[in-house]
């Protein structure tokens, strides 16, 4: 339905302020109009996607094809952001946020285009960053100064023994991406699939080829992309369009170069037959490094609706659900790997690729590998895939398709994405936004054999596909550094001592550079917000608290669509202290395994086909004004009215029957907890340093240590390895934490519902929790040793993820509101400068919590002991800080841009979780909301001597370079080898 005020007076042919409109029409799945216009000066298409949501977004895209692998598109995207014309400030698209209440503000490259994106509710302020992101890209000051190459591509460095290094943000950031083996992967895959097109080619950027890239080409891909006719813009949601297209137009578009740019993106020529390709990866120890096998298949073209969402539910029946049959087979049956949990249906290029990923496995797999992939596929279409699994499928996409909002970026940048690659591919505007009548035509086809048609001549038949093994080597990476070196020094020897001497100067100059501050009249150039256009008051949820069969509970009526999120809340102080880590693995077990009822194929599909997902989780909350915490088993679902029948018989079983019998399903489940841990010190190691980090002063942080962190991981390995001998033991322990916690006097619930579901829903629960066994048990008092310490741990990377911190509280200081200010103002100015500009590192972050934890942690970052003396400084740089008011009020309206922002339903419930076990909600979140809206120089001062207090109760862990740390081994007071 198109709602009164989304009407424009407008004939197709017709123009307005400059733009002319070329195509309309009404898409019933966003709830609005899609218009075509161009703008007849410049060139720029703009595509507007008109209804009601007040999450509006802008985004510019361009096709941006790689030439090679020098990372031409990506380094451009981050330098253009640097100055331009009408903003020759630095570090223009930081100062950009400082007043505005952008909920996001971005780039990205992808393989094929570059997009620049922000999302806000207020149209005034995502205008005002509409202007100066068409003066950024299209007039950037990259041509007037070669420093934004040097520092966000890459430049030499000269060490401290004088030696040659390279730097630059895009450098480090590609290095810390090239660290894991599933990216080598993808990029050995993408050149073998299309070898004769640009997509062999990774538009990130390789590091070793990162410093081909000379200034010259780096500014030809500029000038050859970045024209009108290559510059598609979105407009989204629910605002003015006619005033934004006059804005747009008068403010940026007249000055743009229309070009004559053509998109042309050339198809693969399909193959004749499946290429088998052998592959390796450099690392430092081979047997602590994993193999990895795939299998991809080119499918068809992604025009094709019908297609992508057919090979949407393929991609859930084949590797997502746990009852796929290949992951039957080749993980708990055959034991080839522990994973198949990458891979998948790969739309971001304009010939999709569908990839069944098998990671941790033994080099000499790959055969078995690849014949007992088709063995199951062949299986599956002579036998038929078994109707439940289907049916699991289909509705798990009908979910996702009802509920839009699940995911964390607003979905104007989702729908943003879509548009732009069907126009880069000649296809379209609107039609991969179309998916009602696709999605009826699957419903009608399920049961007549169409997916396993589809597997027999897109897998089975299609010549178009690949068998890719990767494989570790010490020697590549034993060479690969050697032939780093041996270039620096060729660089090197072929200066003169004059030249030399220069390149000292020129980073001394660029280094003192980045620590010059804006002017005031820089700023004053760029639009911003004030307080006065801010909310006194937050907006206030209708929340009801009530008892249910003695139970509290929580509510928030919301317009829900029909999705009732609902959280049981189980106190899990019932735990015995050296039983948590078996609590931590029924988090991850509890609706994985089968029941007393069903096995776990049929718990898997009952899921899938009655709910959007059921999901447990165990969290340590912390109580406000209290110095203790509430340790909760979490289960969280998403239900749709219709089905809450299905749901309260499927939650009674699960909560009562739940078995843990099924050996090599347990089995296969812990290895993969077992890998994806050890992989995440290599693939987050900003995480996993910061969870870390939290143990050493934090009670909650080392509970949830024993739960999921290093001492839980430490707790499942040899159970892994001894798997055999210790499965009874586990069985009985599991079944025995699951009846300690799952009681009706433990639980607690807090959901997000419609108001014509309440009663529903209330009956439903009512009914549900009378099941639960009523007795109470004991709840224990847990003793940690939390130890303040400096530790390290060295990984297969180039570069440090380093976390800091402290309990503040401790130390006398208590939380204030004025303290996200404080951080905002560091992360932008201090801590960048010095840290990603300066260091060459992709970020740092300060993360504050409201129990007095502090802590920072940068990330991709070539530095360490820099890094931590940049930590130590923060203190002294606050004390002598002198801010103006304005900019002082740009950094609290940025800060109050994070409270406004509008969230995701499931978001919500969660935050109703919270609520409801640590005694806080809206009252408190306006407290914090008036703590940053008075901010005042004078919090500068005091929040000074909280972070000189950092400095001398400071505790860090560093997660790195061998090398790196053993340089450094004097400031550590324990150093990890492995993990």
């Amino acid at each position: 339905m198109i709602r009164k005020g989304m009407c424009m007076q407008l004939k197709i042919g017709e123009s307005m302020s400059g733009f002319r409109l070329i195509e309309e029409q009404t898409i019933s799945e966003i709830g609005g109009i899609g218009r075509v216009f161009e703008h007849e000066k410049s060139g720029v298409r703009v595509v507007s996607l008109k209804n009601q949501d007040p999450h509006q977004v802008f985004a510019m895209g361009f096709q941006t094809l790689p030439m090679d692998e020098t990372g031409a598109a990506h380094i451009v995207e981050h330098a253009v952001c640097c100055a331009s014309k009408h903003y020759p400030l630095k570090e223009t698209f930081v100062a950009l946020g400082q007043g505005s209440i952008c909920t996001t503000m971005n780039a990205c490259t992808y393989p094929d285009m570059t997009i620049y994106y922000a999302a806000s509710p207020h149209e005034e302020d995502l205008m005002g960053v509409a202007k100066v992101y068409l003066d950024l890209v299209f007039h950037p000051l990259i041509y007037e100064n070669s420093d934004y190459f040097k520092q966000e591509g890459w430049h030499y460095h000269v060490e401290e023994d004088g030696n040659l290094s390279y730097s630059g943000v895009v450098y480090h950031e590609m290095e810390g991406e090239y660290a894991e083996a599933i990216t080598h992967l993808e990029n050995q895959k993408q050149k073998a699939l299309f070898p004769d097109t640009p997509y062999r080619y990774d538009s990130g950027g390789l590091p070793e080829a990162i410093p081909n890239l000379t200034e010259e080409a780096f500014l030809a891909f500029h000038q050859k992309y970045y024209q009108g006719s290559n510059c598609i813009i979105i407009l989204y949601g629910d605002g003015n369009l006619k005033d934004q297209l006059h804005y747009l137009n008068e403010n940026g578009l007249q000055q743009v170069p229309k070009g004559d740019y053509k998109a042309i993106l050339p198809c693969q020529e399909p193959f004749k037959a499946l290429q088998r390709r052998t592959a390796y990866y450099p690392v430092e120890v081979e047997e602590e490094a994993e193999t990895l096998i795939c299998l991809s298949f080119v499918i068809g073209d992604s025009s094709d609706q019908d297609l992508r969402l057919s090979f949407e539910v393929l991609e859930h029946m084949l590797l997502r659900s746990a009852a796929s049959p290949l992951l039957k087979t080749l993980v708990i049956e055959e034991e080839l790997g522990v994973s198949l949990s990458d891979g998948g249906y790969d739309t971001s290029r304009k010939q999709p690729v569908f990839t069944i990923t098998l990671k941790g496995c033994e080099e000499e797999a790959g055969m078995q590998f690849e014949s007992s992939v088709f063995r199951v596929l062949r299986t599956l279409v002579k036998e038929g895939i078994p109707k439940d699994l289907i049916e699991a499928s289909l509705q798990t996409l009908a979910f996702e398709l009802k509920e839009v909002d699940a995911s964390y970026e607003p979905i104007g940048i989702q729908y943003s994405e879509m548009v732009l690659s069907s126009c880069f591919y000649g296809q379209g505007t609107f039609e991969p936004l179309y998916y009602e009548k696709a999605f009826e035509k699957l419903n009608e086809l399920r049961h007549e054999g169409y997916f396993e048609t589809l597997i027999e001549k897109y897998l089975l038949n299609n010549p178009h596909s690949l068998c890719m093994t990767l494989i570790p080597s010490e020697a590549l990476g034993r060479a690969n550094e050697e032939q780093k070196i041996k270039i620096l020094e060729v660089a090197k020897s072929a200066m003169t001592k004059a030249q030399f001497q220069k390149l000292i100067q020129d980073n001394k100059r660029l280094k003192n550079e980045q620590l010059i501050e804006n002017t005031k009249e820089g700023l004053g150039l760029l639009p911003h917000l004030t307080k006065r256009q801010m909310p006194k008051l937050l907006k206030v949820p209708k929340l009801e608290q009530l008892t249910l069969e003695d139970c509290e509970v929580l509510i928030e009526e919301a317009d829900t669509k029909d999705i009732a999120y609902i959280h049981f809340l189980f106190n899990a102080r019932g735990v015995p202290q050296e039983d948590l880590p078996y609590l931590g693995i029924l988090a991850h077990l509890f609706t994985y395994v089968g029941t007393e009822t069903k096995d776990y194929v049929a718990i898997e599909n009952t899921i899938n086909t009655h709910t959007g997902g059921i999901h447990s989780a165990i969290h340590a909350y912390h109580l406000f004004n209290e110095d203790g915490y509430s340790p909760i088993f979490k289960v969280s679902c998403k239900v749709l009215t219709e089905a809450l029948g299905a749901f309260e018989a499927l939650m009674t079983d699960l909560f009562l029957n739940t078995t843990f019998k099924e050996k090599a399903k347990i089995k296969e489940a812990l290895g993969h907890m077992v890998y994806e841990m050890e992989r995440s010190y290599i693939g987050a190691p900003e995480y996993r340093s910061m969870q870390r980090l939290y143990t050493y002063f934090s009670e909650e942080g080392s509970y949830e240590d024993q739960v999921s962190g290093l001492a839980f991981y430490h707790f499942i390995k040899p159970l892994y390895e001894h798997f055999e001998e210790q499965f009874e033991q586990l069985s009985k322990a599991l079944k025995s934490v699951l009846e300690k916690v799952i009681r009706k006097s433990n639980v607690r619930l807090a959901m997000t519902i419609g108001k014509h579901q309440k009663q529903k829903v209330l009956y439903t629960i009512r009914s549900l929790i009378t099941h639960l066994p009523g007795e109470k048990g004991v709840d224990y008092t847990y003793t940690f040793k939390v130890q303040e310490t400096k530790e390290a741990f060295c990984v297969g990377q180039e570069v440090q993820a380093i976390a800091a911190g402290f309990d503040f509280k401790k130390q006398g200081y208590r939380y204030d509101g004025s303290l996200e200010v404080i951080s905002n103002i560091l992360e932008n100015t201090y801590l960048w400068d010095r840290v990603r500009l300066q260091g060459g590192a992709y970020g740092c972050e300060i993360f504050l919590s409201e129990e007095g934890y502090l802590a920072i942690s940068s990330y991709c970052d070539p530095h360490l002991k820099k890094t931590l003396e940049v930590y130590e400084g923060i203190g002294m740089y606050l004390e002598q800080l002198e801010i103006e008011p304005d900019l002082l009020e740009r950094y609290i309206v940025s800060t109050l841009g994070t409270m406004l922002a509008p969230i995701s339903m499931e978001r919500r419930s969660e935050r109703l979780c919270h609520y409801l076990i640590t005694h806080t909600g809206p009252k408190e979140r306006q407290q914090i909301y008036d703590e940053i809206l008075n901010t005042t120089p004078e919090s500068l001062q005091k929040a000074s001597q909280l972070f000189k207090a950092m400095s001398s109760h400071n505790h860090y862990c560093v997660i790195g370079n061998k090398e790196t740390i053993t340089k450094c081994k004097n400031i550590f007071e324990v150093i990890h080898f492995t993990i």
